[in-house]
């Protein structure tokens, strides 16, 4: 669970680096044409002329740009695609194949292809905008940099951390040389590789990373700086990973008390940086400390943000998770049937945090002896990622592999043999015979 916590807070801070690049260096559809010299200054070889409008001569290519940035701001991606390959066909055909409208449409179709789950269609096309935009305009050019780290940033989405890193460590080597040390573009790269570092278990280089990135912050933004106190979360977290306790709390509690002095106690970010203390208290079993920080998160998350939100469902299911911790295991029963209630409630039956919290309510029960009640809880979970996934979805394998444990705990063997069996012949057709989770499956069976 902590390295579930991790990354997605990780996967946040991505994101949002992802978005500013998208944002400055396209988008046709959004700025057609307005694009500043500094963005999209071309070389000789790329031939753009706007003064008779060659693209909009019968006046639907600006109809295709309005309709594509309501497909935008809907997150409609099928339909942004849709009518980005209409724009480019029309900009090629007018301006040719490299000009800045055909760069930035590339660009916004990755984008729509990104949005549908296609990373493997986006990353191509994210690498044809970066071979064009090299050719035309050099590696050190911003377009050329933020394709390069969108390459970078598919990588990663794919999986395929190493390759992210190499890329990650090129863009940033080329933001030191052209923009400096200081730049928020070198801050935000050295921020990206240090958590890419993080992510593959090389603690002591990302440390070093954001370290830097930390001073550098401190030195030209200031303490209070928003980007000086995430670097300092990032940097006690990373301390946390290598076992550093006190150096790795004492961090953490300093962040906290300048958000509460320079953002507030009801902040989000401040109430971010409690649930970051009070991770780093129970990643050093310091289980008491880590659950009266959660408590009063919390409560201040029911009062601010009502007991609906998500981020206060979190804060429950951590509460829930210290509770358990200490071994009050009927409290934090207790409290997961509140979650569980409504996330039935806000979210439905089937939303895939929903069947998260009836697991945390299986294993409770489980705990406290409450042994058929935790079956049945297993068997819905199965029954419902079963309906909505299909029988060889590897969640359903998993929910399969979760009832069987269960009905070998309560010794009905032969229905956990069953099951273990249905599973085997689901895995041999899904991951092969020779998958380690097939080999695994035999071995119990």
């Amino acid at each position: 669970m902590n390295d579930i916590f991790r990354y997605h807070k990780i996967r946040l801070s991505n994101a949002a680096i992802r978005s500013f690049c998208i944002a400055a260096c396209l988008c046709a559809f959004i700025l057609p044409g307005t694009a500043s010299a500094e963005q999209v200054k071309l070389t000789s070889e790329i031939e753009v002329s706007n003064v008779s409008n060659p693209l909009d001569e019968d006046g639907e290519y600006q109809s295709w740009i309005g309709a594509a940035r309501a497909a935008h701001e809907a997150k409609d991606w099928p339909e942004v695609e849709r009518l980005v390959l209409k724009i480019m066909v029309r900009e090629e055909q007018a301006l040719g194949p490299v000009n800045t409208e055909v760069l930035g449409s590339l660009a916004n179709l990755a984008e729509a292809l990104e949005g549908q789950g296609k990373y493997d269609e986006a990353l191509t096309i994210y690498r044809k905008a970066l071979e064009l935009s090299r050719k035309a305009q050099g590696e050190k050019h911003p377009y050329t940099l933020n394709m390069q780290f969108l390459v970078g940033h598919t990588l990663h989405e794919l999986g395929h951390l190493q390759e992210a890193l190499t890329v990650f460590q090129q863009v940033l080597e080329l933001y030191r040389d052209v923009r400096g040390a200081g730049h928020p573009d070198t801050l935000a790269s050295m921020r990206t590789t240090a958590y890419t570092l993080n992510e593959l278990g090389r603690f002591e280089e990302a440390l070093a990373i954001f370290q830097e990135e930390l001073k550098l912050s401190r030195k030209i933004l200031g303490d209070e700086a928003p980007q000086t106190l995430s670097a300092m979360r990032q940097t006690s977290i990373v301390l946390g990973s290598l076992k550093r306790e006190q150096d790795a709390i004492t961090l953490s509690k300093q962040v906290l008390e300048l958000r509460r002095k320079f953002q507030g106690d009801k902040h989000p970010e401040t109430l971010d940086e409690m649930f970051w203390l009070a991770f780093q208290f129970q990643n050093f079993g310091r289980h008491a400390d880590a659950l009266a920080l959660r408590e009063q998160e919390l409560a201040l998350r029911r009062k601010i943000e009502g007991d609906e939100h998500p981020d206060t469902l979190t804060a429950m299911v951590m509460v829930a998770r210290s509770l358990s911790d200490l071994r009050r295991f009927q409290e934090a029963l207790a409290l997961t049937r509140k979650e569980l209630e409504l996330r039935r409630r806000v979210q439905g039956n089937e939303h895939p945090q929903t069947l998260g919290s009836m697991n945390r309510m299986s294993n409770f029960l489980m705990i406290l002896g409450l042994e058929d009640e935790a079956l049945e809880f297993r068997k819905r979970v199965l029954e419902i990622t079963r309906m909505r996934e299909g029988e060889e979805h590897p969640d359903t394998l998993t929910a399969m592999g979760q009832v069987a444990i269960f009905l070998a705990q309560v010794y009905r063997q032969d229905e956990a043999l069953k099951m273990r069996l249905l599973m085997l012949d689901l895995q041999r057709k899904v991951l092969g015979e020779d998958h380690p989770d097939t080999l695994n499956l035999m071995s119990l069976i």
